[in-house]
């Protein structure tokens, strides 16, 4: 795939820019569009800087989204001095060197602010010796230069300048293999004459003269459009017949675009101010058919911005006595924009010669500093990515050593926490261990206290009658078993007991009576009787037999008035003695009881 280039023509009054296939024979274009240079841009070939058309041409680049940035430029300039020389067939690179040493003899200039460019233009060989046919031209150094100057400030990179000459031979070339045909490219502010014999060019002559006039004529009137701008102008002559067919206003005749008196002087006019062209095209014809043993030229076709003026290809036909016919050759290249402006193939011409065959202008150190400065962009890329990933390098470095330094404080500080789990779990089991044992301790020194306290209040409080039997002191609770004669003592040893101020009453229990003779209760029938190691077992003796007793007992819970836990919200119950047996029921049965 053919790389693309943008090829422009900058002209004084208009600038050309196509986007184009680079090198190739059979280039497409895909992107061609126009704008107006600034007046005193130009200045017969050297470019002056102008922010305005830097700042317009990126707009419109951007607008059709060209992001190439190679670009090809082809030159105008009368400065640019045209030879044609013969030299022995040498190398190819001691050419220049030979040109170079003779360039007094071709250029009577100052070759300090010039410098040579040649092309082959064909072989001579005779008997005698064997030459080259070279084309000569002495460009001025500020004209590169400029171009120069404008590329970089459009940040782009020159592939190559060209001389107009050059890129419309290129165009019609493979069209002039045969025979002697003419090409003239009529411009705003200039012309140009390429003869071409064979395939070879022969003459190629500038002329200072171009459509300029006309077009400010056309400004100046009202015939066909008011207040028109210099592009209005322009476009007049396309759509409108404004040019007469002869030049000769004595000639009394009126043509069909003549409907009226203003219009035909006003299309006289117009015709007339192409006279100096068409003068001077004619002598360049004239010198070279005189030159070449009147051998007449064949064909002549127009390119360039005349080329699209109406009727004016009849008027040269008429005036040179020469067929001259627009030139129809561009018609076979491909355009393939989707975004194409108002500009013809004939006024692209030069800028697509310039893309399929660049005549390089610059000289040998302009074009080594250009490919040394198209270099510099992605060196200096090169170097910034080397130098951003060095840094990324440093600094991912950088981070891993601090993270293995904070790793290491963390495994460090991880090895003193296991040392300090350790030393709190030892603790906390020691101090677990010490309020455990502080814990029973004083539960039991209370428990104490309080049992001394209950039994101190008992003596107080109790009647002298008040019998235990058992006493079960356990953690905040007493379970004693009292005993007394009558079930109203009974009751009241209860009733004393409610007003302790030490326990409460949580449960009265196993509340029964018997009959006690001689320390062995008379219990109910079936019961047996169990020994206590306060209450032995008695022995029997002989006597008289003992007077009976009667006694009541119960079991009584009480728990601390301060010990809540899991008597807290208790019922205390109230006790329901049982009657008491009639001495005669105990006589008729001595062991019955009741409970």
């Amino acid at each position: 795939m053919a790389k693309k280039v943008l090829s422009m023509e900058i002209g004084q009054a208009t600038t050309r820019v196509i986007e184009i296939d680079y090198l190739s024979k059979s280039p497409k274009i895909y992107q061609a569009f126009s704008l107006e240079t600034p007046r005193d841009m130009v200045q017969d070939g050297v470019i002056s800087r102008n922010e305005d058309f830097i700042i317009n041409l990126k707009a419109e680049l951007r607008k059709r989204e060209i992001k190439t940035t190679d670009v090809v430029f082809t030159v105008s300039s009368s400065r640019i001095a045209n030879r044609e020389a013969r030299i022995p067939q040498v190398k190819e690179n001691k050419i220049l060197p030979l040109i170079t040493a003779n360039a007094a003899e071709y250029f009577p200039v100052d070759m300090n602010q010039y410098h040579l460019v040649y092309s082959i233009l064909g072989k001579v060989d005779t008997k005698e010796e064997k030459q080259y046919r070279l084309s000569l031209l002495a460009v001025p150094n500020d004209v590169t230069t400029s171009y120069l100057d404008l590329a970089h400030s459009l940040q782009m990179h020159i592939k190559a300048i060209d001389y107009v000459g050059n890129s419309i031979y290129q165009v019609v070339r493979q069209d002039f293999q045969r025979g002697t045909n003419a090409v003239i490219k009529i411009d705003e502010h200039s012309s140009l004459v390429t003869i071409v014999k064979d395939g070879e060019i022969v003459l190629q002559r500038s002329v200072a003269h171009g459509v300029n006039a006309v077009i400010e004529n056309m400004m100046e009137l009202d015939v066909y459009g008011e207040n028109l701008d210099y592009y209005g102008a322009t476009r007049a002559f396309m759509t409108n017949r404004c040019i007469r067919r002869y030049l000769n206003v004595d000639v009394d005749y009126q043509e069909p675009e003549d409907t009226s008196d203003e219009i035909m002087m006003s299309r006289i006019m117009l015709t007339e101010n192409l006279r100096y062209l068409i003068g001077n095209v004619g002598r360049i014809l004239e010198y070279y058919v005189s030159r070449n043993d009147n051998q007449p030229i064949d064909s002549i076709e127009l390119v360039g911005v005349g080329a699209d003026f109406q009727g004016l290809d009849e008027l040269l036909s008429n005036e040179l006595g020469y067929t001259v016919h627009n030139y129809d050759g561009l018609n076979q290249i491909k355009i393939v924009s989707t975004g194409y402006s108002d500009v013809t193939m004939h006024v692209l011409a030069a800028c697509i010669g310039a893309a399929i065959k660049p005549l390089q202008l610059l000289s040998p150190d302009l074009l080594k500093g250009e490919k040394q400065q198209s270099l510099i962009i992605p060196f200096a890329i090169m170097v910034a990515c080397l130098a951003i990933a060095l840094a990324l390098f440093l600094i991912s470095q950088i981070q891993v050593n601090n993270k293995k330094k904070e790793l290491e404080k963390v495994e460090e500080q991880k090895k003193k926490d296991q040392y300090l789990q350790k030393a709190k779990t030892k603790y906390e089991k020691s101090k677990d261990t010490y309020n455990t044992v502080i814990k029973y301790n004083g539960l039991e020194a209370d428990f104490n206290n309080r049992l001394v306290e209950f039994i101190e209040e008992c003596e107080k409080k109790m009647p002298q009658n008040f019998q235990v039997g058992v006493l079960e002191a356990v953690d905040d609770s007493i379970k004693l078993t009292v005993s007394c004669a009558t079930k109203d003592e009974l009751e009241n040893i209860v009733q004393a007991l409610y007003n302790f101020d030490t326990v409460t009453v949580v449960d009265i229990g196993n509340v029964r009576e018997y009959i006690y003779v001689e320390e062995e209760p008379i219990l109910p029938e079936g019961a047996t009787p169990t020994p206590t190691p306060s209450e032995p077992s008695p022995t029997p003796t002989e006597g008289p037999t003992p007077t009976p007793l009667w006694v009541c007992s119960c079991e009584i819970l009480v728990i601390y008035n301060d010990a809540g836990g899991r008597f807290q919200g208790a019922v205390i119950p109230t006790p329901t003695p049982t009657p008491a047996p009639t001495k005669a029921a105990a006589a008729a049965t001595p062991t019955a009881a009741a409970n």
